[in-house]
């Protein structure tokens, strides 16, 4: 769901319903002060600690990659996964980059490609975290698209959305005040039937589901 258009081209309805997720920013009285002054300071300090924890598999020109905007969950999702665990789902490691096209940006994650189809085709997997409410105000919100039943995986409830026209499937977990959201697309017309889409975002989200804090 998070594409940046400077590798994949203009970004699918996907990339919008994840920029969405953000809570609602901190409340701004008319004298100016803020609302919440010790949890805004709290919160830049945990994505502060987080963010100087994690080593990734490239650099980033990026200052602000963590913000108060993804600081819901500590989880990260360009290390979640090892070497062999990325190889083992089709994934090519080295393939890697951060999702996110300018410091500061909402959503936080990484885009990877799969080992090229017989056929041709692109298969991409982009996996995001934003701060967001739930799975519930999320589907909610964008009750018109395509949701297909829950799924119940290591015992968490996973939602599943999507669009066979473009080629892409996503699929939702809460993690503690942010949703991570986890993108498959296919690049080349025609496209697979979209439960083939589907099996891919499913699977990455199950290698990486117990990773993630609840």
């Amino acid at each position: 769901m998070l594409r940046p258009t400077n590798r994949l081209g203009s970004w699918s309805s996907s990339v919008r319903k994840g920029a969405a997720l953000v809570l609602p920013g901190l409340l701004v009285i008319a004298c100016g002060a803020s609302v919440n002054d010790t949890e805004e300071v709290a919160s830049e300090s945990v994505a502060s600690e987080a963010s100087q924890t994690v080593s990734l598999p490239f650099s980033s020109p990026f200052k602000n990659r963590w913000n108060s905007a993804n600081d819901g969950t500590e989880y990260e999702p360009c290390v979640a996964l090892s070497t062999f665990e990325l190889e083992r789902i089709g994934v090519q490691t080295d393939s890697v980059r951060d999702a996110a096209g300018t410091d500061g940006q909402t959503l936080r994650g990484c885009t990877w490609d799969f080992e090229r189809a017989s056929d041709g085709g692109r298969w991409v997997v982009s996996q995001m975290v934003a701060n967001s409410v739930g799975l519930d105000t999320y589907r909610q919100k964008y009750a018109a698209d395509h949701w297909l039943p829950d799924r119940q995986i290591s015992g968490r409830r996973v939602g599943i959305t999507e669009a066979g026209s473009l080629g892409e499937c996503m699929t939702y977990v809460q993690s503690g005040g942010a949703g991570i959201t986890t993108l498959v697309l296919h690049h080349r017309l025609p496209h697979p039937p979209v439960h083939e889409v589907c099996d891919r975002a499913i699977e990455f989200t199950k290698a990486t589901i117990d990773k993630m804090p609840r």
